[in-house]
């Protein structure tokens, strides 16, 4: 039903930009409109027929219970398909190299910029629900972690843990997950080491779990409730918090929050 939905917008969209057809080349976007997931795929969207041209390596399987008509990929038929009326591609994810080797067989090819930008940016019901499921992998996840921080555990060992669980719940990472003890977490991207852990360091936990093709993120401090400076730190960073949140609403500009959580 979704899928359904988000076609008829494309293809009602179609006009407004001026174009017979839409290609699609990112995977990301041929994923959010058919549901196939693939490396390799070309979706040709027009009124009331949308093709997706893929490879043998997806061809048998993602033809089985597909709302677009699967095609196996040849060079010649798929510019034919292309040659006749005004072809939009997405201009912002296409290469100047593709964009040459098309030209060179087709001259009514029109460059959009992220022509589905607008209606990717409103969330639809499905959407909304595996985004809020990454979520939860991510948070229980993430509660199962601070469960395996012990002394003498390393980040890379911690980190691994961390995607198990992931995997676990059928998710996947989003992301390089960042395990940083100590020294190691006052750099923003650091990348987890066999450095051991300390009862008096802090833990920054950076990481997050991709669900059917949506992702969390979720940036954690862990602390110590047996270190007093630890606690000591912690306290000043909830109350900073605590602060800009009792005057967070719509409306209140954002140096405002700014100043109450530093005054």
């Amino acid at each position: 039903m979704f899928l359904k939905k988000r076609l008829e917008k494309v293809e009602n969209l179609l006009d407004e930009l001026g174009v017979a057809k839409l290609l699609i080349e990112d995977p990301v976007d041929i994923f959010y409109l058919s549901g196939k997931s693939v490396t390799f795929g070309k979706l040709i969207i027009e009124k009331s027929r949308q093709l997706l041209y893929t490879d043998k390596r997806y061809y048998d399987e993602i033809k089985q219970d597909s709302l677009v008509e699967i095609v196996l990929y040849h060079p010649t038929k798929f510019l034919e398909e292309l040659s006749s009326g005004r072809v939009g591609f997405d201009s912002s994810k296409t290469s100047h190299e593709r964009f040459l080797l098309l030209q060179q067989e087709l001259n009514t090819l029109v460059p959009l910029s992220a022509p589905l930008k607008k209606m990717r940016a409103i969330k639809d019901e499905k959407e909304l629900a595996q985004i809020k499921k990454a979520a939860q992998i991510t948070w229980h996840a993430f509660s199962k972690l601070q469960q395996e921080i012990i002394t003498g555990v390393s980040e890379k060992a911690v980190a691994a843990y961390f995607s198990n669980e992931v995997a676990k719940l059928d998710g996947e990472l989003a992301f390089a997950t960042n395990i940083s003890f100590g020294e190691n977490s006052a750099y923003p991207h650091h990348h987890p080491s066999s450095c051991s852990y300390k009862p008096e360091q802090l833990i920054l936990v950076d990481a997050g779990a991709k669900y059917l093709g949506y992702c969390s993120d979720m940036t954690r401090v862990v602390v110590n409730a047996a270190a007093s400076k630890q606690q000591e730190l912690y306290q000043l960073v909830k109350n900073a918090y605590e602060a800009a949140v009792k005057i967070c609403c719509p409306g209140t500009k954002i140096k405002d929050l700014d100043y109450a959580a530093r005054h």
